[in-house]
């Protein structure tokens, strides 16, 4: 650790930053000619988290990224090199994004037991698995009988940024607004019998995804029963056969739709870890479906 310096990354740092990212998620010797240079999450980090990286030698050697909304601070990344780990800058780097208290804390570990150990340490304790389900909308197994209508919203409304901070646990409205502008987010109301029950996002972008960035990616999504979210989300796919071959749904192990997904044929791509510190939940996992593992 000696003559490293970690600090409040800067645009010039984003290239490095990529180019970690995608050595650390690319498997060796692939490619993916079609995959950004980085996902656009970084840039809404730099612009509306907290970003920083540890460099040596005027090397950046890894990053690390929180988005703190109100009372909780979310990890939403942390890399490091390969060649570099474990040699202490995970730790020098969860240290300047991270609060050890006074905060509701919390992230999506990968299944690196380095990683979760450090988290652990951290105060956060491991809760469930979180699920990263893909599936062709249009191959897709029967379901359960249509319960629910989806009505396009209008982008910014107050009522569904409303109920995203509600189910979803903390208010963000800048956050739906990289959804919109950078994921090409469609916002969703879903009713039945003319009232609403739940909201939701299709994002049409998904450039964290290096072989498939034109996946859809349902979520954040949510409603007051379990019941509710399932009806939802079944909806939700139907209205997204045509509009995409290939969706994936980040499912945590509690929710009641992830067993008749995987009966239905939707796969699992990897699995993370959600860690949370001591306190509330900061979303009922059975009602709400995270935007992905990156802002959950």
């Amino acid at each position: 650790m000696k003559d490293t310096i970690v600090r409040a990354a800067t645009r010039a740092d984003l290239a490095a930053v990529g180019a970690i990212w995608k050595a650390n998620v690319m498997p060796t010797g692939s490619a993916a000619p079609s995959a950004p240079e980085m996902p656009s999450l970084y840039f809404h980090e730099l612009e509306q988290g907290e970003l920083h990286v540890a460099e040596r030698g005027g090397q950046v050697l890894g990053f690390a990224a929180a988005i703190r909304r109100e009372a909780s601070t979310f990890l939403a990344d942390l890399f490091v090199l390969p060649g570099h780990q474990s040699a202490g800058l995970g730790v020098a780097l969860l240290r300047h994004v991270m609060p050890r208290e006074g905060s509701l804390r919390c992230t999506a570990s990968s299944s690196d037991p380095r990683a979760q150990a450090l988290y652990i340490r951290w105060g956060m304790r491991p809760r469930w698995p979180l699920f990263h389900l893909l599936t062709d909308p249009r191959r897709l197994g029967v379901g359960p009988p249509p319960r629910a209508e989806v009505v396009q919203a209008t982008a910014g409304d107050p009522a569904l940024v409303a109920w995203d901070a509600e189910l979803g646990g903390r208010p963000r409205a800048v956050d739906h607004a990289y959804w919109v502008t950078r994921r090409g987010g469609i916002p969703l109301w879903f009713t039945r019998a003319g009232r609403v029950i739940g909201y939701g996002y299709a994002q049409t972008i998904s450039d964290d995804l290096l072989e498939h960035p034109d996946t859809l990616t349902l979520g954040p999504l949510g409603a007051w029963t379990a019941t509710d979210t399932l009806d939802c989300l079944w909806s939700a796919l139907r209205w997204a056969r045509g509009r995409a071959e290939l969706v994936r749904i980040v499912l945590p192990a509690p929710s009641p739709a992830l067993a008749p997904l995987l009966e239905a044929g939707a796969r699992i791509g990897s699995v993370d870890t959600f860690c949370l510190s001591d306190g509330p939940e900061l979303a009922d996992p059975r009602r709400y479906v995270p935007s992905g593992a990156d802002l959950f």
